[in-house]
């Protein structure tokens, strides 16, 4: 996974973090933009890493579609939150998918893979606990994608000195239990890409999806 360190480290710089008027989801994406910048640029960059898995996956352009803009929606619910705890911080995909429910009737997001993108395959991710047994693909896809977002273009700067961070507590997390540990800060030994890309690997199969966790590495390595 070298290659995937050294190779992809400049990748930030293409990544779109400007919201189309003409998308549907612009006025959502543009009031988190203002008050949640960091969880904003998260879900686009996130978006980023979707948009890849659906070319890796040969996934229709309405297909592909639907699954950025509920990634990059992901975090939409953080604007219901007035005063953040560890429980409302928790909730924030089910608000979520509350807030997002008018796109969803639409058929313009994917109401299901909001309300999912932080359950992890063995069931013990949040708010629903619930497995891979119950988990689509588009909700394998954003957990996958916003983790790999928060392990590298977040810890590029800590989240006690973005802007706007003041207003929420470091409360998502992997999992309702026990979580492994953050992501060491990269040296330059070892890049920010070949840390984040071990960190999926090793918990591939507990809380990621192991073959989309191989299939966004080989889109990684591609681009």
């Amino acid at each position: 996974m070298t290659e995937a360190g050294a190779g992809k480290v400049g990748m930030e710089r293409r990544f779109n973090m400007t919201v189309s008027m003409e998308d549907p989801a612009a006025f959502l994406l543009l009031r988190l933009r203002s008050s949640h910048p960091a969880e904003y640029r998260q879900g686009m960059i996130a978006g980023t890493y979707g948009e890849m898995l659906a070319d890796k996956l040969e996934m229709s352009e309405r297909e592909k579609d639907v699954l950025v803009r509920s990634i990059r929606l992901q975090n939409i619910g953080i604007l219901r939150i007035v005063r953040p705890t560890s429980d409302e911080i928790l909730n924030h995909p089910v608000y979520g998918a509350e807030t997002a429910a008018a796109l969803g009737e639409q058929g313009l997001v994917d109401v299901e893979a909001i309300r999912h993108h932080h359950e992890n395959i063995d069931g013990s991710g949040y708010p629903c606990g619930i497995d891979w047994r119950e988990l689509s693909l588009n909700a394998r896809i954003a957990r996958i994608a916003g983790a790999l977002a928060a392990k590298t273009a977040l810890l590029r700067e800590p989240r006690s000195t973005r802007p706007g961070s003041s207003k929420l507590p470091a409360a998502l997390g992997s999992g309702r239990g026990s979580v492994p540990a953050p992501v060491a800060a990269p040296t330059p030994a070892r890049p920010i890409w070949t840390e984040a890309m071990e960190e999926l690997y090793r918990w591939s199969d507990m809380l990621y999806d192991g073959d989309l966790v191989v299939a966004l590495h080989e889109a990684l390595m591609e681009k």
